[in-house]
This record gives C-alpha cells, sequence and structure tokens, in this order.
C-alpha cells in the first residue's frame, strides 16, 4: 500500500483493506493497518481512518486506547470534522458505562469555536443524564440545544425533549411542544 505515495486515494484504500480484515474476523490486523495509516506522512482524509480504528478498537474492547487515540488526534486538530470524533468518543464512553465522562467531554466540545455534530452532542448528554436518573436535568440540555443558535435544525432535540415529556406522563405538553417546533425559525419544511 505505501507504493501508492500519500493522497486521499491511499486513505482509501487502507480504510477498504481494514473493513476487508474485519469483516474476516482479523479485527487486530485491521487496526495494526489503520494505525500505520494515520501515522504515515502526507496522506489526507484521516478523519475516516480514525473514527473507523476507534470503533474497531472499542469493538475489541480496547477502549482506553481508543479514548487515548481521540484525544490525541482532537488536541492535534487531525480530525476534519471534529463533531464525528467527540460524539464517537462520547457515545463510546456512555456505552462503557460511563456517563459523567460523556458529559465532561461533551462540554467540552460543546464549547468548541466551530463545532460540528452538535444536535448529537446534546442529544447524547440528555441520554447520559438520563442514564444518571437526572431526568430535569436532560430536558433543559434539550432546552439549551434548541436554543443554541449553531445548530441549523434541532428537529431531534425537540423530538428527544417530547418524548421525555411523555415519559413524565404529560402527553398533552408533549404535544404543544412539537407543535411549537413548527414556529421554529430553524425548522421548515423543503420547499415542493
Amino acid at each position: 500500500i505505501t507504493s501508492l505515495g500519500a493522497g486521499s486515494n491511499v486513505s482509501a484504500v487502507y480504510h477498504h483493506c481494514a473493513n476487508l480484515l474485519d469483516k474476516d474476523g482479523r479485527t487486530r490486523d485491521a487496526i495494526i493497518i489503520l494505525e500505520k495509516a494515520i501515522h504515515q506522512q502526507g496522506i489526507e482524509c484521516k478523519s475516516a481512518l480514525i473514527a473507523l480504528c476507534v470503533r474497531l478498537l472499542d469493538q475489541v474492547g480496547e477502549v482506553d486506547r481508543a479514548s487515548e487515540m481521540l484525544s490525541r488526534e482532537l488536541e492535534r486538530r487531525n480530525l476534519k470534522h471534529e463533531g464525528i470524533g467527540f460524539v464517537q468518543w462520547a457515545s463510546m464512553l456512555l456505552g462503557q458505562g460511563q456517563p459523567d465522562e460523556a458529559i465532561r467531554l461533551i462540554d467540552r466540545a460543546i464549547s468548541r469555536k466551530g463545532m460540528t455534530k452538535l444536535y448529537t452532542l446534546y442529544l447524547i448528554k440528555a441520554r447520559a443524564l438520563v442514564t444518571l436518573g437526572r431526568r430535569e436535568d436532560a430536558m433543559t440540555t434539550l432546552r439549551e440545544g434548541i436554543r443554541d443558535t449553531r445548530i441549523k435544525d434541532p428537529v431531534e432535540l425537540f423530538r428527544e425533549l417530547a418524548n421525555l415529556t411523555a415519559c413524565e406522563g404529560e402527553i398533552e405538553g408533549a404535544v404543544e411542544l412539537l407543535q411549537s417546533a413548527t414556529s421554529h425559525p430553524a425548522i421548515r419544511d423543503a420547499a415542493p
């Protein structure tokens, strides 16, 4: 693979090789290939390689290694779309039963300038708070997300907030909330 040189095509080749190895049950070999590619100079589009490597590390139970990789790459700003990295990391932490860590990470991510995937970060934070039995805090988080002007389409936040409201037995409140979403400036149907 190295003889192909560098660039986005090489990145795609590494990505495909790793996927094939994983499908063949050779996940650890896939991780080795991805790690080599991530550290190879001149390769563009490392975000997809990092995301796949982190997913595979998580898959084989190496959560600490996956977290270290995401942390290192986010600090270097090697992820083209940082939001994806933060979403993946927070989801991994939540899945591993570490909701407090996921919340701290998300708070850090939300405060970053130019962050992408904000609505997903707010959703994960709300789910982490629910996991901790902090349903009211989860609802507050979703309301904050709805008010965050950086989010272009908060419809999923409205849906999650309505679901939590309904779980509290307040069906009418959930319906009213969803109806109020139709007047939110960021929510609109596509033109016919």
